[in-house]
């Protein structure tokens, strides 16, 4: 009985997780190119719900052996990992600061601009001249 509620328990935080992820992430305001999220949203929630199905497999119904799991594991973690993360650089590499309200941290991108500090600096000497 509690073995089961803890298998349910970790079944609805995981559904709860990729609705987040696939369902309400979508509706975010701030988001820049939504294309790239829904599927790296889709895609990690679809990973994510391969791990019970491996655990189920071999620890849960002893269906394959362990070197099968190891090697189920080991896939899923390049494809939740690495694979994901060169995708996902691929997708937003086109993506400028300000549409995702950044701005850049480099001296050189400010040379010229004069900010509110700077004018108020620029006239006041001006002005003792």
């Amino acid at each position: 009985m509690f073995l089961r509620l803890i298998y349910q328990s970790l079944a609805e935080s995981l559904y709860v997780i990729s609705y987040t992820l696939a369902i309400k992430g979508l509706g975010s305001r701030r988001l820049a190119n939504k294309s790239v999220y829904s599927f790296a949203a889709g895609y990690t929630a679809f990973i994510w719900l391969l791990y019970p199905v491996c655990w189920g497999l071999s620890e849960g119904s002893n269906a394959i052996t362990v070197t099968s799991e190891m090697v189920f594991y080991g896939i899923l973690d390049l494809f939740a990992g690495p694979i994901f993360l060169f995708c996902f650089l691929v997708g937003i590499q086109g993506l400028e600061y300000d549409e995702l309200g950044l701005q850049s941290g480099k001296a050189s991108d400010y040379v010229g601009v004069l900010t509110p500090a700077r004018t108020e600096k620029a006239a006041e000497a001006g002005a003792a001249t």
